[in-house]
């Protein structure tokens, strides 16, 4: 899932919106019962947010960046909490 192994698999822009894609999909499918990601590169899983990418933005658009991560992260909480119950 997570192929960026030269950035240590840090999550930018187009990563967060493909999570945000894949976790809407899962979500609608009542067959799916358990998601696995995965991270290329044998250094680390995620190391978090690129941050390189907010360099050129306005506070703004980081902001907006920043909101982007947050709904992607929080969807997988809220996901695997309710799968436990």
């Amino acid at each position: 899932m997570f192929n960026r192994p030269k950035a240590l698999n840090a999550m930018n822009g187009p990563a967060f919106l493909e999570l945000s894609r894949l976790l809407d999909e899962v979500r609608k499918d009542r067959n799916i019962r358990v998601l696995i990601l995965t991270g290329q590169g044998s250094k680390a899983f995620i190391a978090g947010t690129d941050i390189t990418e907010m360099r050129h933005m306005t506070p703004s658009q980081a902001r907006e960046f920043a909101l982007l991560a947050k709904e992607a992260i929080d969807s997988v909480i809220s996901r695997s909490l309710s799968s436990l119950r």
